[in-house]
């Protein structure tokens, strides 16, 4: 089954305007070079909310309706389900594929696809789909659904993530988070301490001498160690650090054992492509 972790968008009058799901583990595993191409298949909803949602009966349809859409789509050219987006009454399905698919590599996704895609919604529901075929090589639209402030920080912090994931951590469980940072002149030390205490950090034993200086580690209780909400805090101490004239110096927190599978929606905002 495939590992879809979802979460609703842009809160308009208490209701979500968008809701989108992603292939967590695709998302994990990063970037395949044998699949630069997009697809995005997409269709109208029959009766969405007024946030543009599907909802009751169509709902439930829909549901039933993505495993076939995903082996209907691999079928034809070998792609991999990234991730679906609905708004504004209509879903978008995005697939990454390679250059070439079909029998003996000879047809290019559209190719494949053709008039196919339009009878296999007219047999499923009766949907209109459409297909847009996009070069992709960096899986932007999967890839960039989470801000990135900081490419190097967030690189680390996803890895840290995936680190802790494969340890079967529930990424999503509250516990103190440390962070670590290096400082020429215990002044700074003392400096990053002061800042660091007003967005409720506490220290763990002031300032330390070390061989090239100083350091200090700052813990917090966090809501979640997911990327989504590790990433701004540490970009945060970053920021404090730095502007004390030191440097950051990486975070770590204690695992903690997850007994049931663990929705990864993180609690804030997404960027959506």
């Amino acid at each position: 089954m495939t590992p879809f972790e979802q979460h609703p968008l842009d809160a308009v009058d208490g209701g979500p305007r968008s809701l989108m799901e992603w292939n967590s583990e695709l998302w994990m595993d990063g970037v395949d070079p044998r699949r630069p191409l997009r697809l995005d298949v997409s269709f109208d909803l029959r009766e969405p909310t007024p946030n543009g949602l599907p909802v009751g009966a169509e709902s439930t349809y829909l549901r039933d309706l993505y495993p076939r859409l995903a082996s209907f789509i691999r079928r034809k050219t070998s792609a991999k389900y990234a991730m679906r987006l609905s708004r504004g009454g209509r879903q978008e399905h995005v697939f990454y594929a390679p250059a070439k698919s079909g029998l003996l590599s000879r047809k290019d996704p559209l190719t494949a696809l053709g008039g196919a895609l339009p009878k296999f919604g007219a047999n499923n529901g009766g949907y209109s789909m459409g297909v847009a075929v996009v070069d992709d090589p960096d899986w932007s639209r999967l890839m960039g659904i989470f801000s990135v402030y900081d490419p190097a920080q967030w690189h680390a912090d996803r890895q840290l993530l995936i680190a802790m994931m494969k340890q079967r951590d529930a990424v999503m469980a509250k516990r103190p988070v440390a962070h670590k940072a290096h400082f020429a002149e215990r002044e700074g030390c003392r400096l990053f301490l002061q800042a660091a205490r007003k967005e409720r950090f506490k220290s763990e034993g002031g300032p330390k001498k070390t061989k090239h200086g100083w350091t200090a580690t700052v813990v917090r209780r966090e809501q979640a160690v997911a990327t989504w909400h590790i990433h701004p805090v540490v970009l945060m101490v970053k920021a404090l650090a730095s502007s004390a004239g030191g440097t950051y110096d990486g975070w770590e927190a204690e695992l903690v054992a997850r007994k049931d599978p663990v929705p990864l929606a993180p609690p804030g905002g997404i960027k959506v492509g």
